[in-house]
């Protein structure tokens, strides 16, 4: 043994210094989307219950460009706050916009409810939408929050607004 340690010390912990690594550029967006993962999921937790309503709006015919797509969803929102007004409900919502290699837009959107989901598909007019109750089951939100706000740097889909995901102003923020 003559003074050799029964087990290999590091350079580093020989040294005194200790090396740091910095996180390469794709591990740190992979990083923050998990994160913005998480606080969407806290988020549809707070704010959105069973009754509540998880859309996916597709195109007839694909808008011209990215600006022409958020006014179709601009102008959906404007007919579904109308219909909340007149029944005297608050509406909460949460919206993606994304485009596929292809060139092809969709939406993923989350919805307070309270209007018939016939209704809201025919409200949309702009081609296909499929809606489906919120599942508050083990997976059920955390998967939806994944799906919304999923990453661009894995998937085939890009992202067209900045934010990983949109909201109304009335959320109320997690804790």
């Amino acid at each position: 043994f003559y003074g050799y340690p029964f087990f290999p010390i590091p350079l580093s912990c020989r040294t005194g210094k200790r090396i740091r690594k910095k996180p390469t550029r794709k591990m740190q967006e992979k990083l923050n989307w998990r994160h913005a993962a998480e606080k969407l999921t806290r988020i549809l937790n707070t704010n959105f219950t069973e009754e509540d309503l998880s859309l996916t709006l597709t195109f007839r015919e694909n808008p011209i460009d990215d600006e022409a797509a958020k006014k179709a969803i601009q102008k959906f929102l404007r007919k579904i706050r109308y219909r909340f007004r007149k029944l005297e409900r608050e509406l909460k919502y949460i919206w993606q916009l994304e485009k596929t290699k292809k060139g092809r837009y969709h939406i993923h959107m989350v919805l307070s409810g309270g209007i018939d989901r016939d209704t809201l598909e025919k409200l949309w007019g702009n081609g296909y939408a499929n809606s489906k109750r919120l599942q508050f089951d083990q997976n059920g939100l955390a998967a939806l929050s994944r799906y919304i706000g999923k990453s661009c740097i894995d998937s085939e889909e890009e992202r067209v607004t900045y934010r990983s995901y949109n909201g109304s102003k009335n959320l109320i923020d997690p804790e």
